[in-house]
């Protein structure tokens, strides 16, 4: 760890050192869902959690064609279909599309 590396090198012995992220980036629900928009993300947080706090789904809402848009380190980013159990990573992307009658 380069922290405990530079605290090491002459200044302290055996030095501890922890980080906690203050806040990560939201994750966002676009589409069928009542109140689109960002929501802060939580550790845990799955589709079906995020669409909740958006007001759940609108009756046009296609709930078997949910997608998700993760930044890939390639930046080659591209929406996948996923179950509404899928974990959620900082800075997600849901797509809720509109179902045809």
């Amino acid at each position: 760890n380069l922290v405990v590396a530079r605290y090491a090198d002459g200044y302290l012995v055996d030095p501890q050192v922890s980080l906690r992220f203050v806040q990560q980036r939201p994750v966002y629900v676009v589409g069928e869902v009542r109140f689109p928009g960002s929501f802060a993300f939580k550790d845990g947080f799955t589709v079906v959690d995020v669409v909740e706090k958006a007001g759940g789904y609108t009756y046009r809402a296609d709930k078997d064609e949910i997608m998700l848009l993760r930044a890939q380190s390639n930046n080659k980013d591209i929406y996948k279909k996923v179950p509404d159990n899928t974990a959620l990573e900082a800075g997600d992307i849901i797509l809720i599309k509109e179902r045809f009658f």
